[in-house]
């Protein structure tokens, strides 16, 4: 992972069409880890579809206590069921309407449920990762 990590590049989005929802900040992070040894492997879809399961890993040869949140704690309000819904709204970046994450939990490989995690009211919850170790969190909105 440490040679590819050399070949990586930083993420650089933009607004390509206009929309009624662009009114947050021109810079906001996605997914944010309060220790940057902790490398992030993948950030994606439930399996179940029910929320965002975030992967983590540990390289370093001892724990770590870190802080994490994503999307500032927000999800969006309301779910978009149709295929046409979310290509409508996969522009927008949505700043109005939104409601904290109501579940944060540790989660195994296959993303079944270990162990729920304390959420404060901005959205950061507090995470323990072993040596070597991978930690996946998944973010229910409901």
């Amino acid at each position: 992972w440490n040679a590819a990590e050399k070949f990586n590049l930083p993420l650089v989005i933009g607004q390509t069409a206009p929309t009624e929802n662009g009114t947050e900040p021109i810079q906001k992070s996605f997914l944010e880890i309060s220790d940057e040894t902790i490398a992030v492997s993948a950030v994606k879809r439930a399996e179940n579809g029910n929320g965002w399961v975030v992967r983590l890993f540990n390289p370093a040869s001892g724990p770590i206590k870190a802080k994490l949140r994503l999307n500032g704690g927000q999800a969006a309000s309301s779910r978009l069921r149709s295929p046409v819904e979310r290509l409508q709204k996969n522009m927008a970046v949505s700043g109005a309407g939104k409601q904290q994450w109501k579940t944060v939990r540790i989660v195994n490989l296959e993303e079944l449920p270990e162990k729920e995690l304390a959420m404060d009211g901005a959205g950061w919850c507090n995470i323990e990762m072993s040596a070597k170790k991978i930690l996946t969190l998944e973010f229910l909105a409901e």
